[in-house]
């Protein structure tokens, strides 16, 4: 008999860093954007839409136009980062080994099985399930794939 627990707890870690790793890829992607978009406008692009106009009490258009320009490119880096960023669970399971060599490919394999329990026997398969599952439920994901720096970069783009 299969270990459906085993199985669900290895699938649930994955799908957790897939979701942590997607996030981070977007928030680095949005902190790049927010870069350049920076860059951009120390060049002197696009002039046009950050002058603020000389009258005080008109509404500055213009400025709303360069934060609406620099939203979009953050959206935009966010987008590609997120696009180019592998989310297939073989691979969010190979960033976990790598994070993590103590799993010795137990993770790579617990998650090759999931897709075809019948290469192996049913005990070999509950056997893999069940050390994948301990393994990663040791894990402290935060610590693997920590937030901090992202969260200070982005951040300190915005601040520019």
């Amino acid at each position: 008999m299969i270990d459906a627990t085993c199985a669900n707890t290895v699938r649930d870690a994955i799908g957790l860093v897939t979701r942590r790793l997607s996030w981070l890829a977007a928030a680095r992607g949005a902190c790049g954007a927010f870069v350049a978009a920076a860059v951009a406008q120390l060049l002197g692009w696009p002039a046009h839409l950050t002058t603020l106009p000389t009258n005080a009490s008109a509404t500055p258009a213009g400025l709303l136009h360069a934060l609406a320009a620099v939203a979009a490119l953050m959206l935009v880096g966010a987008g590609i980062a997120l696009f180019v960023t592998s989310r297939s669970r073989a691979a969010v399971a190979r960033r976990i080994e790598q994070a993590a060599p103590q799993c010795r490919n137990l993770v790579v394999t617990a998650e090759e099985l999931l897709h075809a329990p019948d290469r192996v026997s049913p005990a070999i398969f509950a056997l893999v399930q069940r050390e994948a599952a301990r393994l990663l439920d040791g894990l402290h994901i935060a610590t693997l794939f920590p937030t901090r720096r992202t969260i200070v970069a982005l951040g300190a783009s915005i601040a520019l």
